[in-house]
């Protein structure tokens, strides 16, 4: 179904328009974004009585996503809109937006309007902050117990599904900083090096992924050996400070989450039509947005919120 989009200035205008409506909070996705950002302003915003609309980036164009997002940002920005008064009232507008990996890039957009995540992207503090085994055995219907005695204690499985994929989360980011065309990518929903998902790459497939990389990047070997290492060593200083969730895409441990909820089944019947779906909203049903780990979202609203009441 092919849903209604406004162009910047008709959504400017719209926003004029929407007198009652004092924040406009802009969101890349539909799956977590609406919920995840939701839970958060109404601790901010809803408490303090003042309206806010979450507004995905779908309304903006067909794609969604963060691009559409900078765009509107810009031309607010360019126009003078980011805070608009109307009558003696302010309304403004504040974009939530996946880091990804702009930090290691270089591109992250400084604006009091724009808060990005700390990790990759926002589903990673689904996993980072949910209770996984729980949500894995509301999603599946599989006794608890049993899911624990394969995936054990969450805070040592995380880390060690990031640890075999290190070398693809390597290939993804030397692809995206270098513009390689080649099939890593975190576009994707799971690792095509590491087969199956929750074991290690062989190393031989492992080299074969680099030297497939290497031709089609157009470098000469001596550049490209040097680009390779480089991102490597970023790679495996980031994981060494225990901060993979900074590059390993959130959406990855769904996978993987899916994977143990099959081996924890081991052939017997379980609740699998339509896992996936069921699986992210109950891991986002677990997680305790009143937390410590919130105060990154919740400050900069805070700031925001002075500027409007």
């Amino acid at each position: 179904m092919r849903r209604l989009t406004h162009s910047n200035p008709a959504f400017k205008r719209y926003m004029q328009m929407s007198q009652g409506t004092r924040v406009f909070v802009f969101v890349e996705g539909f799956e977590t974004d609406p919920y995840f950002y939701g839970q958060l302003c109404e601790q901010v915003f809803g408490t303090a009585g003042c309206t806010y609309e979450i507004v995905g980036g779908w309304r903006l164009a067909q794609t969604g996503g963060k691009t559409v997002l900078l765009d509107f940002h810009r031309y607010l920005a360019t126009t003078n809109s980011l805070v608009h008064v109307f009558q003696g009232k302010f309304s403004l507008a504040l974009f939530f937006l996946d880091k990804d990996i702009d930090d290691l890039l270089h591109s992250i957009v400084p604006s009091d309007y724009i808060v990005y995540t700390e990790y990759h992207s926002v589903e990673n503090y689904l996993f980072v902050h949910g209770d996984i085994v729980k949500a894995a055995a509301a999603a599946s219907s599989i006794e608890e117990r049993e899911l624990t005695a394969i995936i054990g204690d969450p805070e040592i499985w995380r880390p060690a599904q990031a640890v075999l994929w290190k070398d693809w989360v390597t290939f993804c980011v030397l692809v995206q900083k270098y513009g390689i065309p080649h099939q890593c990518s975190f576009r994707l929903a799971a690792s095509t090096l590491n087969t199956p998902p929750d074991r290690a790459a062989d190393p031989a497939t492992v080299e074969l992924y680099r030297q497939e990389l290497e031709a089609r990047s157009g470098m000469t070997p001596a550049r490209f050996r040097k680009a390779y290492q480089a991102v490597a060593r970023l790679v495996s200083s980031i994981y060494a400070r225990k901060e993979h969730d900074r590059v390993f895409k959130g959406n990855w441990y769904l996978r993987l989450l899916e994977i143990a909820i099959e081996r924890t089944a081991a052939g017997r019947p379980y609740n699998s039509h339509g896992i996936s779906n069921r699986l992210q909203g109950a891991v986002a049903s677990t997680v305790d947005f009143s937390a410590e780990w919130a105060e990154h979202f919740r400050e900069p609203m805070r700031g925001l919120l002075a500027r409007v009441v």
